[in-house]
């Protein structure tokens, strides 16, 4: 191992290294195809429709409409809040004690 380490060390490729040392390059290993998997000849029936009485669509129905309003709520608060004057930060205050007419 140390001769190898000189080697490259003096400039030798990989490929004038296993000259010298007279070693075969690995070969990769061949795998052995798989054979396909034949489909079997059941195939699961498809799952039945859900069943939707009119009790359920209807409360199916009320739940989305709650939902929906209490989403278009939510935005009109939202928005409302976006109508209120900045609050003042400190460098607002500093800057009006500093210079009293930036205030008007």
């Amino acid at each position: 191992m140390d001769k190898i380490i000189k080697l490259l060390d003096a400039g030798f490729t990989r490929d004038e290294i296993l000259q010298m040392v007279g070693a075969q390059e690995p070969q990769p290993a061949e795998i052995p195809a798989a054979e396909p998997v034949q489909p079997t000849a059941e195939e699961p029936a498809p799952a039945p429709a859900p069943d939707i009485s009119d009790e359920k669509y209807e409360a199916l129905t009320e739940e989305l409409t709650s939902l929906k309003k209490l989403v278009q709520d939510t935005n009109l608060k939202v928005r409302s809040y976006d109508n209120q004057p900045k609050a003042k930060t400190a460098s607002d205050i500093i800057a009006e004690l500093i210079d009293p007419r930036l205030n008007a």
